[in-house]
């Protein structure tokens, strides 16, 4: 069935005039007409007939007008879905996140871009900076947000901005709110993030360069509340991300200690493919949602 001629009839069926569709479509009513006298030969069945000095439908035309009033209305619906989704507003977003910015940075940028953006599903996995860039070049994540160093030569990598490192112990420890240096912070029993962490890779690099043995790593951990729960009961050291444990030392919950010389900070990454940058409206649209709210 030729669908031109489809909605040059329903819009004559609508109108219930040769006329005023005419006008609508902005065509002559000849060629109205044709569209009609075409449909009918096409389907071997008249779909109008005179009505006084109107038109009306026939059986036939009012069984092809129903069902063209379905197809129609779904064409719209589906013009609208397509807007939406052209700007960003349905879809499904998938993040691969480090544990800083899953767990302080994603509540507030999800919550509004949720708020803003209700239709789209958004998954999140918490993984490691090398998993996380692993399931974006795999296509399992559309955009990744990174803590640390952790480059790939087909990812890019945009800074959003630095956050410290911070060594914490035990409030009241010895070195508690104490300068030291680095080799004596390395005596101290450590809470070691698994291997592919970047927190890890950072503080490995950092005894190499200063020529020193590793902690002796005394609990390995793959999330940190455990940990800092644990130094909050007494036990270890570890190097952790401001961001996580300001509010703990600013109350007095933890100890902090500083190192002589030495100022560590830790990147906060939003990363795509290179070969699709941001390709997906929906993930646009999510950037568009961190940049404002930084």
């Amino acid at each position: 069935m030729n669908l031109h001629a489809l909605r040059v009839f329903f819009e004559v069926a609508n109108r219930k005039s040769v006329t005023g569709a005419a006008i609508d479509l902005a065509i002559s009513q000849p060629s109205v007409t044709a569209q009609i006298r075409k449909l009918e030969n096409e389907i071997g069945v008249k779909v109008l007939e005179p009505n006084g000095r109107g038109i009306r439908l026939t059986e036939a035309g009012e069984l092809i007008y129903l069902h063209a009033q379905r197809m129609f209305a779904m064409e719209k619906e589906l013009e609208r879905k397509l807007d939406d989704f052209r700007k960003g507003k349905i879809g499904t977003l998938r993040i691969a996140s480090t544990g800083l910015p899953a767990n302080v940075l994603l509540p507030k940028w999800v919550a509004t871009f949720k708020k803003e953006n209700p239709d789209v599903d958004i998954i999140i996995t918490v993984v490691n900076s090398s998993e996380a860039n692993r399931q974006l070049l795999h296509y399992e994540a559309d955009l990744a947000i990174i803590a640390g160093i952790s480059k790939h030569p087909d990812i890019f990598y945009e800074k959003l901005f630095d956050d410290e490192l911070w060594f914490i112990v035990p409030k009241g420890h010895r070195l508690d709110s104490k300068k030291t240096t680095l080799d004596e912070m390395m005596e101290e029993p450590f809470f070691m993030r698994e291997e592919g962490s970047s927190i890890r890779e950072q503080l490995l690099a950092l005894c190499r360069i200063h020529d020193l043995s590793p902690p002796k790593m005394t609990l390995r951990y793959n999330g940190m509340n455990m940990s800092i729960k644990t130094i909050q009961e007494g036990y270890g050291a570890m190097l952790v991300p401001a961001l996580v444990v300001k509010d703990m030392v600013e109350k007095g919950e933890i100890g902090r200690v500083f190192i002589e010389g030495i100022d560590m900070k830790r990147p906060i990454y939003f990363c795509s493919r290179k070969d699709d940058d941001l390709s997906s409206p929906v993930t646009q649209s999510f950037y568009e949602v961190v940049k404002r709210l930084l």
